[in-house]
């Protein structure tokens, strides 16, 4: 459980380094990756019920979850918009199926954890404002020890777009 945490730490902090060392560790433990991504899709899921359920009493039913684990789900559902959980949700599911048939079920989810990390409109929604709809600024986000971090982890990279007409040839 700690090292789908991670992942959703890694994507929710914009990394795909990040997601990429945390997937080459549940490689290195010896866990089955369709059992991961499984996991992974289901944790999704459930971020994607807490985002539209206004109360936490109201997800008893919803999510089956200890008490523990649902505090943890309700600070991970911060970092992400609604619409953005929807994608990376869409993202694992085909990865899933993929996975199911590909002889190389690592780096189909390689890939897809890559992807979700560069999903626009990843946006933290405090839960006293979620339901007036005022936005915060994304927290930083650290992974467990036992995932290396890399420099510039709290920060999303921010690519530069040049224009054809910029160019210099």
């Amino acid at each position: 459980h700690e090292l789908v945490r991670a992942l959703v730490a890694a994507i929710g902090a914009r990394n795909g380094a990040a997601a990429v060392r945390v997937l080459a560790e549940v490689v290195d433990q010896g866990h089955d990756m369709k059992a991961y991504c499984g996991d992974l899709v289901e944790y999704v899921r459930h971020l994607v019920v807490a985002s539209v359920v206004p109360a936490a009493a109201d997800l008893q039913g919803l999510i089956e979850v200890p008490p523990d684990d649902l505090r943890q789900l309700l600070v991970d559902v911060t970092l992400f918009s609604g619409d953005s959980l929807e994608e990376i949700f869409r993202l694992l599911t085909q990865a899933e199926d993929h996975l199911r048939m590909s002889p190389h079920p690592r780096y189909v989810l390689e890939v897809a954890a890559i992807r979700a990390t560069r999903v626009e409109n990843h946006v933290v929604v405090s839960p006293a404002d979620r339901a007036d709809g005022a936005r915060e600024p994304r927290p930083t986000v650290s992974l467990p020890s036992s995932v290396p971090q890399s420099p510039g982890l709290s920060t999303p990279r921010t690519e530069k777009v040049i224009a054809k007409d910029d160019r210099r040839d």
